[in-house]
């Protein structure tokens, strides 16, 4: 064959479907990172409470701790927050987080996270 063949050859895979075209494919790691960059652009800022309603929240779990009441918190998280319904097991003013009993397992959760009690 002649070099004008070849030349032919490499100008079809330029236009169509040819080379230009599938470089677009994407690598499994390049789409991970896409998706993972994605998601971090849908994380929220922590919320920070009023004194007041930090101060209910504490009482709120020690009458709870004494009394063996079931609460549901509404805590924190980075996409969207999540209830969570135990029992208050343990307050600890050190690590500033409680232990809350949930069926089948204890919970750990820190203060600055729970932004709500009901009950």
């Amino acid at each position: 064959m002649n070099s004008s063949s070849t030349g032919s050859k490499t100008g079809k895979k330029l236009q169509g479907n040819g080379l230009y075209e599938s470089s677009r494919m994407m690598l499994p790691e390049h789409k991970e990172a896409y998706l993972r960059h994605q998601r971090e652009l849908n994380r929220r800022a922590h919320p920070s409470l009023e004194d007041e309603e930090r101060q209910r929240i504490g009482s709120l779990l020690a009458q709870a701790k004494t009394t063996g009441r079931v609460l549901t918190l509404t805590v924190y998280g980075p996409f969207e927050d999540e209830e969570i319904t135990g029992i208050v097991r343990r307050i600890d003013p050190l690590k500033q987080e409680i232990h809350l009993e949930v069926p089948g397992n204890v919970r750990r959760l820190a203060f600055d996270d729970i932004l709500r009690i009901s009950d």
